[in-house]
């Protein structure tokens, strides 16, 4: 990784002194990163015009030079292979550029196996899948660092509603509802879900119709410590504090809640509905306990028909069918009364 991979993003900044676009290093963090992990001239050499951050791993081998090259294709913790930029991307050395781990040449090693990939399979011909990756699953992951205590406000306690559904909905809107949470890295929920978007049947019980795999929702987790001061890394350097009592407090507790919302679509079944949220919380006791939160009770009305779109003087509205284009001869009318 480059240094400017320690810039973050525009949507997602990093830290000072790291900017994007660095195409040196900055010799006091060079010298410290040297003395903790090392990077080999031949590494450094390999991944120019970057400046070499972090080393990570290296996952493209040479047996020999010029036609005898042997590109392998392999990623970061057998899954992710972080970002794949152009050459030209990769000289200007952005957040993109520094987070392609592999060099400025890594497209053209994928496009190679790629090109072997795709004629065998139009040859209907094998494809030597190579060695079998370690499987390192239900292994801890130390980079993330442990989960601490989930916290709650005096008087609350997980899965309580700090900001509640409307009364009612139309189509089209969006529902949304803010609970009291645990991390949820407590409880990944494999083969389950953070949330569902329930509907009431006749007999009074209770039916999923969304859960968090749909389009339609979303699942967002907030915690008190993502907005405290970055971590003081180099004080000498950035001239920043190191004792910073917020960071402290989130090494061992932090207050977080989850906001779940549901896109209702135009074609949604008019009745009642709720919003419930499933999670696990670290308790003060240090066991990892699960919880249900659940919305007030909600109606979903059909939305009246409105116009959404307007081509080549041709006129669409959404309705609960779908789309429905105005005709001049026996919509017009329909139109003007509605809209004018």
């Amino acid at each position: 990784m480059g240094y400017s991979f320690g810039a973050g993003a525009t949507d997602g900044p990093g830290i000072y002194p790291f900017y994007q676009g660095m195409l040196e290093g900055i010799p006091e963090i060079d010298d410290l990163i040297d003395r903790l992990v090392g990077v080999p001239q031949w590494l450094a050499d390999c991944q120019v015009p970057k400046p070499v951050l972090l080393p990570t791993v290296v996952t493209l081998v040479a047996n020999g030079y010029g036609d005898n090259i042997r590109c392998i294709v392999t990623a970061m913790a057998n899954a992710y292979s972080s970002y794949i930029t152009t050459p030209e991307e990769y000289e200007i050395q952005r957040y993109e550029g520094a987070s392609t781990v592999f060099g400025q040449y890594t497209i053209n090693g994928y496009i190679s196996e790629f090109v072997k990939m795709a004629e065998a399979m139009a040859k209907g011909e094998p494809v030597d899948p190579g060695e079998e990756p370690e499987d390192l699953r239900g292994l801890p992951d130390p980079a993330l660092g442990p989960v601490v205590t989930d916290a709650t406000e005096h008087g609350l306690t997980y899965g309580d509603i700090l900001v509640d559904s409307l009364d009612s909905y139309q189509t089209g809107e969006i529902a949304y509802v803010t609970f009291v949470s645990g991390n949820p890295r407590n409880n990944l929920m494999t083969e389950r879900t953070f949330l569902e978007v329930q509907r009431q049947l006749d007999d009074n019980s209770w039916t999923a119709e969304y859960s968090d795999a749909h389009w339609e929702t979303k699942y967002i987790w907030l915690s008190n410590c993502q907005q405290r001061p970055p971590f003081c890394l180099f004080p000498n350097i950035t001239g920043c504090n190191p004792v910073n009592l917020t960071d402290y407090l989130c090494r061992r507790e932090q207050y977080s809640n989850v906001t779940i919302e549901w896109d209702i679509p135009n074609h949604q079944q008019p009745g009642i509905y709720r919003l419930v949220h499933y999670g696990h919380a670290n308790t003060l006791n240090g066991t990892v306990d699960s919880y249900t939160g659940i919305s007030r009770e909600f109606q979903v009305i059909q939305a009246a028909d409105h116009v959404i779109r307007r081509h080549s003087n041709e006129y669409y509205m959404a309705t609960s069918d779908g789309e429905e284009k105005f005709d001049e001869e026996t919509n017009l009318a329909r139109f003007l009364a509605l809209y004018l």
